[in-house]
């Protein structure tokens, strides 16, 4: 048994000693391509995709519960036995530090397996060789929020006949055939996005999270439909390899706009549209907002009455600087700003008409 516990601490320590070296060493972004993103991603990411369809619920959700429920048994069992035993307290206090940093170097480990690596990939602008988000000019940002309004406008449908789920199964597929065509492998993607409780998410700011303990994706609750849609096909980017916002952003809306289904194009051209609508001033914001159509005025007062319910200050003021922080440390030196440099970006692959299908383009 002993021996045993020391083998398992000889593998924290040689799990930790590689944590270390991979935050603290440059690791070419071509070694993550080829060994990561084709490879050893694919591998970890199919058993996790079919596990987490098991059930309707979170199953992220659970498993966390039942880690957690396990450990503080395990703990008030470990100091009970140690008491009787009259272990002093500062022995005692020591071995829970230990177990506490097995348990954190073993996350850590985890997420940068299931996820954390995925942001040491090649910037996306310089696989598909698009200009800088920094240049995209007003002229093709124009065309841009021309060609969305234009998208709302034909695909626009009665809120009683949306189909929320048949168009998130179609940008499951459209992802799938992305990543194939940009990357040459299909990702195994997860036929549900799974519903958290009404405002969980919103209350710190947030819409969708994707869980690295299972790549599961989730939406909130309260959502309004079109919101899920849109929202659910930038989770499904993260699951398909996409970590980093911008890129995750990027794949996204192309996904949905590639779609064979009229809600998802509708859904991803009003997040889109509402997205670039960020990039003008007060006044061309609100005409361009009074240039659409009713259905779609009604969708983002709807997604704004939601956010504003569930929204508190003192949540956000915590949250969005810790996701920041979060993001600078993996590497993402715009932080939360990467979202925004996901849509200009956007501009540039729909004006280089990579928005388009394969077939598409040929056309």
């Amino acid at each position: 048994m002993k021996r045993g516990i020391n083998v398992l601490w000889y593998g924290i320590v040689a799990l930790l000693a590689v944590e270390l070296a991979w935050l603290a060493l440059p690791v070419p972004e071509r070694w993550v391509e080829l060994y990561y993103t084709t490879g050893l991603f694919a591998l970890v990411i199919t058993p996790l995709v079919a596990v987490q369809q098991l059930i309707p619920i979170s199953m992220s959700a659970l498993v966390t519960l039942v880690l957690i429920l396990c450990g503080l048994v395990s703990a008030l069992v470990g100091i009970r036995r140690a008491r009787k035993r009259e272990v002093p307290w500062r022995t005692i206090a020591w071995a829970g530090f230990k177990w506490v940093t097995a348990a954190i170097v073993l996350i850590h480990g985890w997420f940068l397996l299931t996820f954390g690596v995925g942001y040491r990939r090649e910037p996306i602008e310089s696989r598909l060789q698009l200009a800088s988000a920094d240049r995209v000019t007003r002229s093709d940002l124009d065309a841009t929020m021309d060609d969305m309004l234009a998208v709302i406008t034909d695909e626009r449908q009665n809120p009683e006949i949306r189909d929320e789920r048949g168009a998130l199964r179609s940008i499951r597929n459209a992802m799938g055939d992305l990543v194939l065509e940009w990357d040459g492998h299909e990702p195994p993607l997860p036929e549900k996005v799974k519903r958290l409780p009404d405002g969980l998410l919103v209350l710190f700011g947030a819409y969708g999270i994707n869980s690295p303990l299972l790549m599961e994706p989730h939406v909130d609750g309260a959502l309004p439909s079109h919101a899920v849609v849109s929202t659910g096909a930038h989770e499904l980017a993260h699951v398909a390899g996409f970590s980093g916002e911008a890129d995750a952003t990027l794949a996204g809306l192309l996904a949905g706009l590639r779609a064979d289904h009229g809600y998802a194009r509708y859904a991803s051209a009003l997040a889109a549209y509402a997205n670039l609508c960020a990039e003008l001033n007060p006044d061309e914001q609100r005409a361009r907002f009074e240039a659409l159509p009713a259905e779609a005025l009604n969708d983002l007062r709807a997604e704004s009455e939601v956010y504003q319910r569930y929204t508190r200050d003192v949540t956000q003021s915590v949250f969005q600087p810790m996701y920041h922080s979060y993001l600078v440390t993996q590497g993402v030196d715009e932080g939360i700003e990467d979202y925004s440099r996901g849509s200009r970006l956007f501009v540039n692959v729909w004006q280089k008409g990579l928005g388009k299908t394969p077939n598409e383009s040929q056309d």
